[in-house]
Parts: structure tokens; sequence; C-alpha cells
């Protein structure tokens, strides 16, 4: 499948995906409107949500209850370069 992604204005880039139009923007700060999550917070809501996919397989596969669970996402930057150094699900 092909996704095509543009530029609706501002700091917005849009991703089309089959039926589902994916918007993103900036905050604020950066330029942007803040009218959309920001395409890094998207990635790293992908990363949670697969793995969350995957848990949740786990425990239907068993017959696990999964009210009330969840998962943690923390992010531990590095302090020299202000980057993301390591995800951690917990």
């Amino acid at each position: 499948m092909e996704m095509k992604i543009y530029f609706p204005g501002g700091k917005r880039v849009n991703a089309e995906y089959g039926q589902h139009t994916i918007e993103t923007d900036q905050p604020v700060k950066d330029g942007g409107n803040d009218s959309a999550p920001a395409p890094f917070d998207l990635f790293l809501a992908s990363v949670g949500t697969c793995a969350g996919l995957y848990i949740l397989g786990f425990c239907q596969q068993r017959g696990i209850d999964t009210e009330g669970m969840s998962i943690t996402q923390t992010l531990k930057y590095n302090p020299e370069t202000r980057l993301v150094e390591q995800v951690n699900l917990n």
C-alpha cells in the first residue's frame, strides 16, 4: 500500500494511508500551531501501541484479563545532545 505525505500549510505534515489521514503539527514553541500531535510524538505512540498490541494478544490467547492493565512508556534523554537515548516500556 502507498502512503501519501503532503504539506497543508504552516508546520503541518499529513499522511494519507488507505482511508485514514494522519495529521501532525509542531508545538507553538517550534513554529507550529499545536493543532495535532508532532510527528515524533506519533512515532513514540506507535512504539507503545505496537508493544501494547503484542501484550494484548498474549493475554487474550491465555485468557488473562487486561482490565486495569497498562504500559507506561518513559524516555531517557542524553543530556549533551538532548536527543532520546532510550525508550522504556513498563
